[in-house]
């Protein structure tokens, strides 16, 4: 009994820190809101950590699956982002790189469709997101799992065959092609590969001792189980580590480590009273140099800048499987992460993303909004079920009466066919600046219901063709 005892106390420790700065009423509203959240989205593992000033002041995982701990590690997406802008800015500083060199400068070699254009792709741009590449193309190679050391710099160079969505330095386009260049830069410039230059430069001075931008030589039952939320449900998710996103999305790292690395953010770079990152490089990070929405929403170097209220710097992270997220506020000297090992983009997707801002609406004791039911995800399911069912209703009708259906019918359901075919396979994902099989990966529910009505649209075609022929042929016959 006294053994039972004793775990309990030492688990209820391992996933808690008593929160120095939030009185008991808060702490349990936070618990309760995470709690509702989980339950209502189906999340399988949230760890959440918050920051106030230079201490982390609480950190819990909410998880029924007793393996996974505040230690687990989580890929972070796109919160790699801010890492690489701050590997870059640290190359900067040391008199490495410039801002307003043309990428050409570090990579000679550098080609896009339209080489107008491409001197004035700089370091700056790359950073702010303003270089011209599109939300779309930063988005096509989610389903390349080389895991070779040329897989970014292939990546890279397959640019040659890409088009700028806009002229640089005149629009901001959130691309991870941006990122993906600046990784390779920092590769070419260090001779370094980019895990090892993240681990001596930035893991190794925060003392990030989980963190690691790889997967060799780790322990991978270490790394949460992923999920994707299919019509609500969680289901287990398994995809390679990618290589080719590295610089963009897939740092690997768990609560306790990045609390470490936004308490850095929030002290000018001071942790534990040592100075690890120069002010002078925060900054510059930290500072808007992208305007995204007028007098309200900037884009720093790998943050998000919202300047319309109190100002606040922010990132989302989504990779297949892991959805992350944290927020800082600088003049409050607070931070909040929430790492997940969920994803969504259809129900769920307002939940997971909106948890961290959750977090701090109760630390500052604002009201939380409670997330409508979603409804346009709910319509999509309904339509594209119904859509499948009146295809196969008439693909039935077209096989028991084939005999006597007229041709205009015939051609009439060809010509629907294959209009939904485009609308779904091209335009859809489209909307969502995804592939057909990026928009599989990352909304997989409403993805195979398109895709089992693509299939039915295709074999519906080889089989009103052949009606087609036989009549043709008949007719021919009454003619001779």
């Amino acid at each position: 009994m006294l053994i039972k005892l004793i775990l309990i106390i030492s688990i209820f420790f391992c996933f808690e820190i008593n929160a120095q700065d939030i009185d008991n009423k808060t702490f349990n509203k936070i618990n309760t809101y995470i709690e509702d959240v989980q339950n209502k989205a189906n999340i399988p593992a949230i760890s959440i950590g918050v920051i106030k000033g230079d201490s982390l002041i609480y950190k819990k995982i909410y998880s029924k699956d007793k393996t996974i701990t505040p230690d687990t590690l989580f890929y972070i997406g796109s919160l790699t982002k801010s890492f690489t802008a701050l590997a870059i800015m640290q190359l900067v500083d040391d008199g490495k790189i410039n801002l307003d060199d043309s990428i050409k400068k570090y990579l000679p070699w550098f080609k896009i469709k339209d080489m107008k254009s491409v001197d004035n792709i700089t370091i700056r741009t790359l950073l702010n997101q303003t270089s011209g590449f599109s939300t779309y193309e930063g988005l096509k190679n989610f389903d390349d799992w080389d895991s070779s050391d040329f897989a970014l710099e292939k990546t890279v160079r397959a640019l040659e065959n890409v088009s700028l969505e806009t002229k640089p330095s005149t629009t901001f386009h959130y691309s991870n092609i941006n990122y993906q260049i600046l990784g390779l830069v920092i590769e070419k410039v260090t001779k370094l590969s980019y895990n090892q230059y993240m681990k001596e430069n930035i893991f190794d001075k925060l003392d990030m001792k989980d963190s690691l931008a790889s997967i060799n030589n780790i322990d991978k039952a270490n790394i949460a189980q992923g999920h994707r939320l299919w019509f609500g449900q969680a289901v287990e998710s398994n995809f390679p580590f990618s290589r080719v996103l590295l610089p963009a999305g897939y740092i690997i790292s768990n609560v306790e480590d990045m609390s470490k690395y936004l308490i850095a953010q929030l002290n000018e770079g001071s942790y534990k009273k040592e100075q690890k990152i120069l002010p002078s490089i925060l900054k510059q990070i930290q500072t808007p140099s992208a305007t995204i929405f007028k007098d309200k929403i900037y884009y720093g170097f790998g943050w998000f800048i919202d300047t319309s209220d109190e100002v606040y710097l922010n990132h989302l992270g989504s990779t297949p499987g892991y959805t992350s997220a944290m927020i800082i506020y600088p003049k409050e000297s607070l931070g909040v992460i929430v790492l997940t090992n969920a994803t969504s983009f259809t129900l769920g997707s307002k939940d997971l993303n909106s948890i961290a801002g959750g977090i701090v609406d109760i630390i500052k004791n604002k009201e939380v909004k409670s997330n409508e039911i979603d409804i346009i995800s709910i319509s999509a399911y309904i339509f594209f079920i119904a859509l499948i069912i009146i295809q196969l209703y008439f693909l039935y009708r077209l096989i028991k009466k084939f005999k006597t259906i007229s041709t205009y019918k015939v051609i009439i359901s060809i010509v629907l066919d294959v209009l939904i075919m485009i609308l779904l396979f091209l335009i859809v994902p489209r909307l969502y600046d995804l592939t057909f099989s990026g928009f599989l990966m990352f909304v997989p529910d409403i993805g195979y219901l398109m895709l089992s009505s693509i299939i039915i649209s295709f074999f519906g075609l080889i089989g009103k063709n052949i009606v087609l022929m036989k009549i043709y042929n008949k007719t021919l016959e009454r003619n001779i």
